[in-house]
C-alpha cells in the first residue's frame, strides 16, 4: 500500500517518523513523509525532499512554516495555517495514497476528515495526548480538545500508544484497534553489529572499577527535545559548575540559545545542534550517563516513554529518569539507572553520589544485560506491520 506519513515535525530527526517508515518499507509498502520545518529560509512553501531511512530513499514533502516555541495559545493562528496548508497539500494528491499514518491531534484533525471524505485507511499514532502534553491550555478548553481526540481515536481504523500505561489516558474513548508500540531504536541488523563493535569497544576504556577511577571526566548525554519541562536548563547550569563532569547537548527547541550560549562559555559544555537521528548512537555510545528527567507535573509526563529509555537499555547506558513519570518503574525494575525528583536539590545529590563511587557506572551497565529484548525493535517492528496486514485483509472495520 501506499502510506502518507504526516508528522507536525521535522523528518530528518524525528525517531518515531523512521521507526514507522522503516517498518512500512521492510514490509513492501511504499512510504511517503509530510513534514514541517519552524526553523526555515522561507515561508508558506512546500520543499521537495528525501530523507535516508535503511539505505532507501523516502520522499519528504517539508512544510516551510516558521513559529516560535513554547508560546502556547499565541500559537494558534500557526496552528491553524499548518492544518489548512496540510488539508490542501492532502487533498491535492490524495489519489496517491491508499492509507494516511497521521501523528497526533493536530495531523490528526486532518486525515480524519480526509480519510472519512476520500474512503481512505486512517492509522492515528499518539505520541503526545495534546490536552495531556501542552501545560497553557486553559481549562475551559481542555474537555473540548480531549473530546476532539477522542472523535479522532474513534474514527481511526487503527490507534497507536506507545506504552501500557497510556490505556488509562484514553479511558473513554473507543478505539476499533489499539496497539502498543514502545519507541524502541529502529535500527537494522547490520547498524546493531556496528553498535556492539562501538560497545565493546568502548567497554575496554571503562570496564572496572580502577578504569573508572582514573577516568577525568564523567560525560552525560542528551539529544532531543530542548527545553526547562525537561530540566534542560538546570542541567546545564550546575553541569557549568562541576570541572568533573562533560555535557554534551543535541537539538533544539526553547533552550537551544542557552545551550549554545553554554557552551562557548563552559570548556565541559557541547552543543551539537540538530543531529540526524542515526547518529545520535554514536554520541551516546561515547558518554557514560544519559538522561530523560521530564517534568511529571506535566500529566503527558507521567505516562512518557521517551526513545532515550529504549536506547538507553540497547546500549547498556545508566539512564538518569524523574520519579512518577512511569519511565523510573523500568529503571528500577531493571535497575538500570537512577531515579530522582525532578529538583536541582535531588540532581547535585546524584552527581555526588556518582562522583565518588563512579564504578556504580559500570554496575548499573552490566544490569542491563538482556534487558533490551523485552522491547526490541524486532517485536514492535512486527506490531507495525500486522497493522497494515489486518487494513490490507480487511480485517479492521
Amino acid at each position: 500500500m501506499n502510506v502518507l506519513v504526516v508528522r507536525n515535525s521535522d523528518a530528518f530527526t524525528n525517531a518515531s517518523i523512521h521507526r514507522i517508515v522503516s517498518a512500512l518499507i521492510e514490509d513492501g509498502h511504499t512510504p511517503t513523509i509530510l513534514s514541517r520545518s519552524r526553523k526555515c529560509d522561507t515561508n508558506y512553501e512546500y520543499i521537495k525532499k528525501t530523507v535516508i531511512i535503511d539505505g532507501i530513499e523516502v520522499e519528504n514533502f517539508e512544510l516551510q512554516l516558521k513559529a516560535d516555541t513554547g508560546k502556547g495559545l499565541k500559537n494558534l493562528t500557526i496552528l491553524k495555517e499548518y492544518i489548512d496548508l496540510v488539508k490542501e497539500w492532502i487533498e491535492n494528491n490524495v489519489n496517491d495514497f491508499d492509507v494516511i499514518h497521521a501523528f497526533d491531534l493536530d495531523s490528526g484533525l486532518i486525515a480524519k476528515k480526509i480519510c472519512k471524505k476520500y474512503n481512505k485507511y486512517f492509522v492515528y499514532h499518539i505520541a503526545d495526548f495534546y490536552v495531556d502534553s501542552r501545560s497553557k491550555i486553559p481549562g475551559i478548553f481542555k474537555k473540548i480538545i480531549k473530546n476532539l481526540e477522542f472523535g479522532i481515536i474513534n474514527s481511526a481504523d487503527s490507534t497507536i500508544i506507545c506504552t501500557e500505561e497510556r490505556k488509562k489516558q484514553i479511558e473513554g474513548s473507543k478505539p476499533k484497534k489499539l496497539t502498543v508500540v514502545h519507541n524502541s531504536p529502529s535500527i537494522n541488523e547490520n547498524f546493531k553489529k556496528q553498535i556492539d563493535e562501538l560497545i565493546k569497544s568502548k567497554e575496554q576504556s571503562f570496564c572496572n572499577k580502577e578504569n573508572c577511577e582514573k577516568k577525568s571526566k564523567i560525560r552525560l548525554c542528551y539529544i532531543g527535545n530542548l527545553s526547562k519541562r525537561r530540566f534542560i536548563d538546570q542541567i546545564l547550569i550546575s553541569i557549568s559548575k562541576r570541572e568533573n563532569f562533560e555535557l554534551v547537548l543535541g537539538g533544539n527547541a526553547e533552550l537551544a540559545d542557552m545551550a549554545e550560549e553554554y557552551s562557548r562559555k563552559f570548556s565541559n559544555i557541547y552543543f551539537l545542534g540538530s543531529v540526524p537521528y542515526e547518529e545520535t548512537f554514536k554520541y551516546y555510545i561515547d558518554s557514560d550517563i544519559m538522561f530523560a528527567i521530564y517534568n511529571p507535573n506535566i500529566n503527558n509526563h507521567r505516562y512518557s516513554a521517551a526513545n532515550k529509555i529504549y536506547e538507553a537499555m540497547l546500549l547498556k547506558k545508566p539512564i538518569i529518569v524523574a520519579k512518577n513519570t512511569s519511565m523510573d518503574v523500568i529503571v528500577e525494575k531493571y535497575d538500570m539507572g537512577f531515579t530522582i525528583n525532578f529538583s536541582i536539590e535531588d540532581f547535585e545529590k546524584l552527581l555526588d553520589e556518582i562522583e565518588n563511587n563512579r564504578n556504580i557506572i559500570n554496575i548499573k551497565s552490566k544490569n542491563m544485560s538482556g534487558v533490551y529484548q523485552d522491547y526490541s525493535w524486532i517485536e514492535m517492528k512486527n506490531r507495525i506491520k500486522n497493522i497494515y496486514r489486518d487494513l490490507g485483509e480487511g480485517k479492521i472495520i
